[in-house]
């Protein structure tokens, strides 16, 4: 009930809109003091040109500067995106199906689309033409160098092949005894660690894979290693595959 009160009668006020406002800047300006979010904003914006995926959940910063006088905007985004036909209730537990449906309906089962308003699909991401680079400088505090890659990849889809096999191509370049691993971390000293992830997202995304790089080390050189690796899993054998897997299971 307390959910279904939250999402169908949430009361936006000039006041209450204003007051908010500067705790999502406080929340915003926290990000900006943190070299590994700073990384990840600027891969997904250079990744993305006009999709929404471009910015964090938080948004961009004049829409921030803007939300104290922004209650006509937040009352539209409220009515497109706040909807029953966009939202999902996840109920667990040891239960009786009929029984928690019959609850679900009974509380959510009111909530009616706001028939002055219209959902606003994500605008299509065009296809990028070549690959894109760009280096960060950093004024906060010393840290580590660090290289975050991304690789756009098709939507998340649960129990499709191709999402599936995406998380296994990951855990296959990153894992630790993975090859890649072993040349930057063990053999090169390139790097202190690698890790790799695949995609959540319900439009399609970016496979991640992040290196903390040891101070010194030679940017080309690594992404000359990166590039062989991804060549080089298309040759790996079924064992190395199924170990993989089986990682990936025991996670």
């Amino acid at each position: 009930e307390m959910e279904w009160d939250r999402f169908a009668n949430l009361a936006l006020t000039e006041e209450g809109v204003r007051r908010e406002a500067g705790a999502v800047y406080g929340e915003f300006r926290k990000g900006q003091a943190d070299p590994d979010e700073q990384l990840w904003e600027a891969l997904w914006a250079d990744a993305f040109s006009v999709h929404p995926y471009r910015h964090s959940t938080l948004g961009i910063e004049d829409d921030i500067a803007a939300m104290p006088t922004g209650l006509a905007r937040a009352l539209r985004f409220r009515s497109q995106h706040y909807r029953p036909d966009k939202a999902l209730v996840v109920v667990t537990g040891d239960l009786n199906v009929m029984t928690t449906l019959r609850a679900v309906d009974e509380t959510f089962g009111h909530w009616q689309v706001d028939a002055g308003a219209t959902a606003v699909p994500a605008q299509t991401e065009p296809a990028q033409g070549r690959p894109q680079r760009r280096e960060l400088g950093w004024d906060g505090p010393a840290v580590e160098p660090k290289m975050l890659m991304g690789w756009r990849t098709p939507a998340f889809e649960p129990g499709a092949v191709h999402s599936a096999a995406l998380d296994v191509v990951m855990e296959l370049l990153s894992a630790r005894d993975a090859p890649l691993y072993r040349q930057l971390v063990d053999e090169q000293a390139l790097a202190w660690r690698v890790w790799a992830w695949g995609v959540r997202n319900a439009d399609p995304g970016l496979a991640q894979l992040s290196i903390d790089l040891r101070a010194g080390a030679d940017p080309d050189a690594v992404l000359e290693a990166v590039d062989v690796a991804l060549h080089g899993i298309a040759a790996l054998d079924d064992a190395a595959i199924q170990a993989a897997t089986e990682r990936m299971r025991r996670q």
